[in-house]
């Protein structure tokens, strides 16, 4: 009987180690050096390319997250 309770124990022990090795892998990924690259293509669909004549360059950038909207003043 002494056996199986120290299998036991044994098996909860790996399975415990195992969930904090597996969390510290996830953390990790959360401090890394390097941020990810995002191509153009991937946010095309959702960017609107304006223009204003003569205009060169935007002074301020207002972000509106209820409208969805990133507003430039030039």
């Amino acid at each position: 009987m002494k056996g199986n309770g120290l299998v036991a124990l044994l098996v909860v022990g790996l399975g415990v180690i195992g969930i904090l090795v597996s969390a510290a892998t996830e953390d990790s990924q959360c401090h890394r050096a390097e941020h990810p690259v995002i191509m153009y293509k991937e946010i095309a669909p959702w960017l609107h390319v304006f223009r204003a004549e003569n205009a060169v360059d935007f002074s301020q950038l207002t972000f509106d997250p209820g409208q969805k909207e990133l507003i430039a003043g030039a």
